[in-house]
């Protein structure tokens, strides 16, 4: 009996992570086949303009997400009563956070990229998008309770509709802010949506009431998450900023060719991550070694993914980059194969994050940003004046490996995450890993 009931609630996690997963497939391909026309329809001035706009805003983004994602989720998870006021704080905290997202990213583009209108007009588009992004935190709420196909199914919808309307100006040979515009829709209809999923659920939205001390009790959590959220985004976009300010506009359009195929298939790892977040939290209340044992399992599969993912990109890479972007991103081929590698240790970071947010570490999220962030600014400053947008491609890599692993065994409190990273790296338990899938598998 205890046997079903494991094979039951294990069953209605892998549906979810499936869900999760079919969502993201379906916006990885559908958003892949509209950027790359987008890409051929601008050309890599044009777009690396409309790459650096949106890389730019996204550095502010840490004010939208608080570093709330998994600190809700756990939450609701341990204070199933109060999930209202909890979304409801959330939420109120990132809408400020949004407004200053839009004052901020205006202040500075001026600053960056002075004299130049389109890109403040694109930043200003973008930004405003963003905002609406602060309705996402309802996600959340889906993600708790373990019913992500709804919130997948919204997700499918919106892609949809936004490729219609970006092929469509494509068509039209409209200008370059449609393009921008037509991303800021698509976050107020996710918007739109998830409000209408989430009171279809049940649930009254004239329950979701902010409460001051909830809204101070998630900020005290969460500030070192906001910290290393912001340092995360800094090394993840720098590149591009910083290729746009010292190279200009083409470098990073070819720059960005390369990364959007390099980081095509993040989704997967991110997805495992996001779907299982509550089997481990609820693994670690009733038993640390399971929850340990988990833990060494989803490594083990980030590190197996992550490799064959990097394996077979970098053997196809430059007929893919001629294939799909042509001659005029050629030198995106070899960034594309730098690029890759740095995939492995970001597929371990997504376990590694919340593993330090279940033993309540977030302080150590912080360290680890900032010790990419200046590695990859220093590399950054010495590289793309020497090899231009491929050097930009192998600070990223370093710093990910020396942030995203090597960083862990500088702390007792963080080396047993190193241990277990490095057991998955060298494969290590792998074949156990596997042995386990497929029992789990089979028991279904």
């Amino acid at each position: 009996m205890a046997k079903q009931m494991l094979n039951k609630g294990l069953l209605k996690y892998i549906s979810n992570t499936s869900w999760l997963m079919a969502e993201k497939i379906y916006r990885l391909g559908f958003g892949l086949l509209i950027t790359v026309w987008m890409a051929r329809y601008l050309g890599p001035e044009q777009f690396g303009t409309f790459s650096f706009s949106l890389s730019f805003v996204t550095l502010f983004s840490v004010l939208v997400s608080l570093g709330l994602e998994n600190l809700v989720v756990r939450e609701i998870l341990n204070r199933p009563k109060e999930e209202a006021s909890i979304l409801a704080s959330a939420l109120l905290m990132r809408l400020l956070g949004g407004v200053f997202l839009f004052g901020f990213s205006a202040l500075f583009i001026t600053q960056i990229r002075p004299n130049e209108p389109s890109i403040l007009v694109l930043v200003m588009i973008f930004s405003f998008g963003f905002f609406f992004k602060s309705f996402e935190v309802l996600r959340y709420w889906f993600e708790a309770h373990v019913k992500a196909k709804y919130s997948a199914a919204l997700e499918a919808v919106a892609i949809t509709a936004s490729v219609i309307v970006k092929a469509s100006l494509i068509l039209m040979e409209a200008p370059l802010t449609y393009f921008a515009w037509t991303i800021a829709v698509e976050t107020i209809v996710m918007a739109s949506g998830l409000l209408i999923l989430y009171r279809r659920q049940g649930n009254a939205i004239k329950n979701l009431k902010p409460k001051l001390d909830k809204m101070r009790d998630l900020l005290v959590e969460a500030w070192p998450l906001i910290l290393a959220g912001t340092l995360y985004t800094i090394y993840s976009k720098i590149d591009q900023i910083m290729l746009g300010k010292m190279v200009g506009s083409e470098a990073v359009g070819v720059y960005a060719a390369a990364v959007k195929f390099s980081e095509g298939w993040f989704f997967v790892p991110a997805v495992i991550a996001t779907s299982l977040f509550p089997l481990m939290l609820n693994a670690r209340k009733k038993n640390k070694e399971i929850y340990l044992e988990r833990t060494q399992h989803l490594l083990n599969l980030m590190v197996v993914i992550g490799v064959l993912a990097a394996l077979g990109i970098s053997g196809i890479a430059h007929p893919l980059i001629m294939l799909a972007f042509g001659s005029a991103y050629e030198d995106a081929a070899l960034i594309l194969i730098v690029h890759i590698w740095g995939g492995v240790f970001l597929a371990m970071s997504g376990i590694s994050y919340r593993y330090f947010i279940a033993e309540g570490l977030q302080k150590y999220s912080f360290y680890r940003g900032l010790t990419g962030v200046v590695v990859n600014v220093l590399l950054n400053i010495w590289l793309i004046p020497l090899y231009g947008a491929m050097g930009a491609a192998i600070a990223t890599v370093v710093s990910q490996f020396m942030a995203l692993y090597l960083f862990n065994a500088t702390n007792r409190k963080t080396r047993g995450m190193f241990n277990m990273q490095t057991r998955a790296l060298f494969l290590i338990g792998v074949p156990r890993t596997i042995k386990h899938i497929m029992l789990l598998t089979r028991n279904k």
